[in-house]
């Protein structure tokens, strides 16, 4: 038999023995449909969006950008596209965008918007917020294009160390 002690008046209660609990064929099913949704979702949750190619914006266009305007939490400011620059930098294209919602149609790009990522509507990746004009009328950010900012990845995860600490 086995004693189990009770906070309540210092009382001790019998507790008869557990039953010999098995795994039984319904539960290992359950485990296993467990584990697969779990990879499933993950697997989704890890598949990097889709890319949109410069060659397939339009002026007009519309999309949404994440960054953080107050605290920590990302929020969403509005973005249409007003075309792409060719070459206007080495190395690149960029694509122009207006941007709106939380005031930046007053206030212009905001000073620490640059790497925030920008969707079009559809959730395929343009690219991420570049730079903005300081003085400009209207909040036109130059955006870096979604495959740019891979080419540089690849370029960095092929790179060899140039130095060691020891």
């Amino acid at each position: 038999t086995r004693m189990a002690p009770l906070a309540w008046q210092g009382a001790a209660v019998y507790c008869p023995p557990e039953p010999n609990v098995g795994w039984s064929h319904v539960q290992t099913l359950r485990l296993a449909s467990s584990l697969v949704l779990v990879t499933l979702a993950l697997s989704a949750w890890a598949t990097p969006p889709d890319r949109v190619s410069v060659d397939d914006l339009r002026p007009g266009q519309t999309g949404y950008g994440l960054t953080v305007f107050q605290g920590s939490e990302p929020d969403t400011f509005g973005v249409t596209i007003l075309g792409v620059q060719r070459g206007l930098r080495v190395g690149g294209d960029v694509i122009l965008a207006e941007l709106s919602g939380h005031g930046l149609e007053t206030s212009a790009v905001a000073q620490g918007m640059s790497g925030s990522p920008v969707y079009l509507d559809d959730g395929r990746l343009l690219g991420a917020v570049a730079f903005g004009w300081a003085g400009a009328l209207r909040p036109v950010a130059g955006i870096t294009p979604a495959a740019e900012l891979d080419r540089v990845r690849d370029r960095r995860d092929q790179a060899e160390p140039t130095a060691t600490l020891t």
